[in-house]
């Protein structure tokens, strides 16, 4: 109840992603990239989200009672005690490494390869990237199903001080640059030790797999059907990016923090809605601590920016509103100086001519 671990986040928003994520990667999974607005507050994503909640609670109530750590939820299910188990990659590759499922009383017991069930859709306008498959128990009959793999952050960042002197930048960009470079991270990923995942298409090729065989005993079918589906989810265009923002950690204990009513509590009367409201207000807080000093709305636009860039989004450069106000004011002056120059020409014309006249007239006296 209390553990808030990015992997316990990364759990949730796994089940949410393909209720939020409707048009690709570039639409997110979190906010409205235009408002910055919680994507929930459409009302037809707001009620499919609440649907993510429910399911949410309904795994909780049914989990192994008391708090675990992500080694200790591994072993648990490893040992053949659980049907189900969420987790990161790395940890999901170390059950198949050391001998997948050994539950006592299943001899048969393994990991299968399933297709995410997803999220009904009425239509591929509704949902783009949702793949047609057959209604179950109606035959000749299609439906529409949005599956979206969450990317979920972990791993190890590098980072060089820019206090460092010259030498010890360029010292550390030299180790950083060996330890990932192929002949050194390909190994890694392979070995029990690590909980780094392959993402690297020499990670995930013939060779890759042979290494795995070789190396770590795998069954050759199991070791290509592992690098397959890495593959496959690494370059699924409909994955959702998990949240790359200033304050992550905020945004994630903050929604574990405005579900836990909802979901361990006793109060009846709460409902996904009223969870789902609270994680709103919660994240409406968040870029005003991030960005001290500027207005809610000055903050909100430069955490909007910053999102927008993680989608692959150009930055917003005015507001809507701004804009359209800017065009007003720039017609009616063009306008104005229109008008002004053409009754300019017309009192200059009319001048010239009467100037004419008069001389006419005054050379015609005889």
């Amino acid at each position: 109840e209390n553990y808030v671990h990015y992997t316990v986040f990364s759990n949730l928003w796994a089940i949410a992603a393909p209720h939020l994520q409707r048009h690709g990667r570039k639409t997110g999974a979190f906010f409205d990239p235009v408002t910055f607005h919680p994507l929930w507050g459409d009302s037809e994503i707001a009620t499919s989200f609440h649907q993510a909640l429910d399911l949410y609670k309904r795994l909780v109530a049914v989990a192994t009672p008391g708090e675990a750590s992500a080694l200790q939820t591994k072993k648990i299910f490893q040992s053949g005690r659980c049907a189900t188990w969420m987790n990161l990659p790395g940890q999901v590759f170390g059950v198949q490494d050391t001998d997948g499922v050994n539950a006592t009383n299943l001899t048969t017991a393994t990991m299968k390869r399933l297709p995410s069930p997803g999220v009904v859709c009425s239509s591929r306008e509704q949902c783009t990237n949702a793949v047609e498959v057959p209604m179950p128990g109606a035959p000749g009959k299609t439906r529409f199903i949005n599956r979206v793999p969450f990317f979920a952050s972990g791993g190890v960042s590098l980072a060089v001080s820019s206090s460092a002197s010259n030498e010890t930048q360029q010292l550390l960009f030299e180790l950083y640059t060996y330890m990932s470079a192929p002949a050194q991270s390909n190994l890694d990923v392979t070995l029990r030790t690590s909980f780094c995942d392959p993402f690297r298409n020499s990670q995930l090729d013939d060779f890759a797999t042979e290494r795995l065989v070789s190396k770590n005993g795998w069954n050759r079918t199991e070791a290509a059907s592992y690098h397959e589906i890495v593959a496959q989810t690494l370059n699924d265009e409909g994955a959702a990016l998990d949240l790359r923002v200033p304050g992550i950690d905020l945004y994630q204990r903050s929604a574990l923090k405005a579900i836990r009513p909802y979901v361990y509590g006793n109060d009846s009367c709460l409902t996904p809605a009223d969870a789902a409201a609270s994680i709103a207000e919660m994240w409406d807080a968040i870029p005003s601590q991030q960005f001290p000093g500027s207005t809610p709305e000055a903050a909100a636009k430069m955490m909007r920016g910053i999102y927008r860039a993680q989608l692959g989004l150009p930055p917003i450069l005015n507001d809507t509103e701004h804009s359209d106000n800017n065009h007003t004011l720039l017609y009616t002056s063009m306008s104005l100086a229109i008008f002004t120059s053409i009754f300019a020409a017309i009192f200059a014309y009319v001048y010239v001519e009467n100037r004419k006249k008069n001389t006419n007239s005054m050379w015609a006296v005889e």
